[in-house]
C-alpha cells in the first residue's frame, strides 16, 4: 500500500512539474494596415528599414500646394475597436523631412520608426493581445502658411478603409493576458521578421502582420519576441 501511495505521489509531482513546464504563455498579434485616407498628404504604403524593428512610411502630397510639415498618428485599436490615444508624430523634426512639392512623395523614416514602440504602450493601455495599427497623416502645414487638420469623420474613414482592406489573420484575445501586458517592457524582433516583405512593390505594402510570444522574465518584467509574419 505504501509503495502504491509513493508511486501515486511521485506521479502527481511529475505531472505538476510537466504541466508547469509546458504552460502556454500569451501571444500578441499585430496587424499594420494602411488602405488610403482623405487629406492633402497621405500614407500610401510602408516597408521596413534595414534596422531592426523600424519601418518607413510612403507619404504622397496629393494637393496642389507644397507642404512645409506634416504629422502622423498611429491609430492603434484593440479587437473591440477601442483606440489608443497616442500623440501625433512631428515629421519635420529633421530638416526638410516634411517638405513635399505638389504631387511628390517621400519615404519617411522618422515617423515610421516609432510605430513599433507604440505597440508596446498600446497593448498595455488597451489590455489587448490583438492590435490593429493604421498610420494616418492628421495634420499638414503648407509652405504658404495655411494648414489642414483631419476631423473625426476623416479619422474614422481611414480606419474603416483599413478594416475593408482585409488580409490580416483572425485574432482572438488571449484570456488571462492582462498581467503579462501590464509588465511588458521590451519588444524584440527576430532578424528574419521582415524577410517576406514585398520590396519589389514601389509603393510598399499596405498590410503587414506579425505575432509575438510573451515571456515572463520576472514578476515585474515581461518581454515579447516577434518572429512570425505575413504580408499583403
Amino acid at each position: 500500500m505504501m509503495n502504491g501511495l509513493g508511486w501515486f505521489s511521485g506521479f502527481l509531482l511529475f505531472w505538476t512539474v510537466a504541466t508547469s513546464a509546458i504552460a502556454i504563455e500569451p501571444g500578441l498579434d499585430v496587424s499594420i494596415v494602411s488602405a488610403g485616407q482623405e487629406g492633402p498628404a497621405q500614407v500610401i504604403g510602408f516597408k521596413p528599414t534595414e534596422g531592426p524593428g523600424t519601418m518607413m512610411l510612403h507619404v504622397r502630397n496629393v494637393s496642389s500646394k507644397a507642404t512645409h510639415d506634416f504629422w502622423v498618428v498611429p491609430l492603434v485599436r484593440s479587437s473591440s475597436g477601442q483606440v489608443y490615444r497616442s500623440s501625433n508624430i512631428h515629421a519635420a523634426v529633421t530638416p526638410e523631412l516634411g517638405s513635399l512639392a505638389p504631387g511628390s512623395d517621400t519615404w519617411d523614416t522618422y515617423t515610421g520608426g516609432i510605430l513599433l514602440p507604440i505597440v508596446e504602450m498600446a497593448a498595455k493601455d488597451l489590455h489587448s493581445t490583438c492590435l490593429r495599427v493604421t498610420p494616418m497623416i492628421t495634420d499638414v502645414e503648407f509652405a504658404d502658411g495655411t494648414s489642414w487638420k483631419a476631423n473625426a469623420k476623416e479619422v474614422a474613414s481611414a480606419m474603416t478603409r483599413a478594416d475593408l482592406k482585409g488580409g490580416a489573420p483572425a485574432c482572438t484575445e488571449f484570456p488571462g493576458a492582462s498581467d503579462y501586458l501590464q509588465h511588458l517592457d521590451v519588444i524584440g524582433m527576430n532578424a528574419n521578421l521582415f524577410d517576406s516583405f514585398k520590396s519589389e512593390e514601389p509603393s510598399g505594402s499596405q498590410s503587414f502582420s506579425f505575432a509575438c510570444s510573451l515571456h515572463r522574465v520576472s514578476e515585474a518584467s515581461v518581454r515579447a519576441m516577434c518572429s512570425s509574419y505575413k504580408t499583403n
